[in-house]
């Protein structure tokens, strides 16, 4: 434990140097180093996007929405994740959201997951967190005719120009690394809809980002050494 061996070494003029009081000085030295080696070194890769996903109508099958890997073949950069030995890291998705245009399907799952790999090898990836969310029914109370006294008889179908929008939140994980640590990791977030008990109509759904208040982002934080 950090300090659990620190003592003020005082001196004032005359005070002799001893094996002790210089032995005292490293370990303090140590003591201060240990400490600060356990504090929390921040992020270590974050990946932001800035265009919505593409529309996805498949069930039972992930799909990626982002990704920290190695793109520079690609013309992007290293994103891939070290981390040293014995430490706590949280992997975090800023994840803006579900949003389907248009009716069908509403007692489908919808699921967000974080995984530790590529998706290019997804059977090979380890998932490390997954959130389920369920949509809204595409309808409203109709208040135009009945007014205060509308009922769920007065239940309407919204028009298809109103989407449903749901399941945004930040998600994040704490895991810890063993003694060999993380060396040029990947990481991905990934999403998939599973079928309830009809498929029939099912629309398209995407995951939305833009460049100004709804970023989609992905990103690995060292939070400090395991004690």
């Amino acid at each position: 434990m950090a300090y659990e061996n620190y003592s003020q070494v005082s001196w004032t003029d005359g005070t002799p140097i001893t094996g002790d009081r210089l032995q005292q000085m490293s370990t303090n030295t140590q003591q201060v180093k240990e400490a600060t080696d356990d504090a929390p070194q921040g992020i270590k890769k974050l990946k932001s996007v800035t265009t919505a996903s593409s529309a996805f109508s498949n069930f039972g099958t992930y799909n990626e929405i982002i990704a920290l890997k190695d793109d520079t073949g690609s013309g992007g950069t290293d994103n891939r994740v070290s981390i040293a030995a014995s430490r706590f890291y949280r992997v975090t998705l800023n994840f803006t959201g579900f949003v389907i245009d248009t009716k069908g399907a509403e007692d489908s799952i919808y699921t967000v997951a974080l995984y530790d790999g590529l998706f290019s090898t997804i059977s090979a990836s380890t998932q490390i967190f997954t959130a389920d969310f369920t949509p809204p029914i595409f309808a409203l109370i109709n208040v135009a005719g009945s007014g205060a006294s509308a009922t769920i008889a007065d239940i309407a179908l919204r028009n298809n120009a109103y989407d449903s929008k749901f399941g945004a939140s930040t998600l994040s994980v704490v895991l810890s690394t063993t003694a060999a640590g993380l060396t040029n990791r990947s990481f991905f977030a990934a999403v998939k809809r599973e079928q309830g008990a009809s498929s029939v109509n099912a629309p398209t759904f995407t995951v939305p980002a833009s460049s100004t208040v709804k970023l989609l982002q992905l990103y690995v934080e060292d939070i400090g050494g395991i004690a």
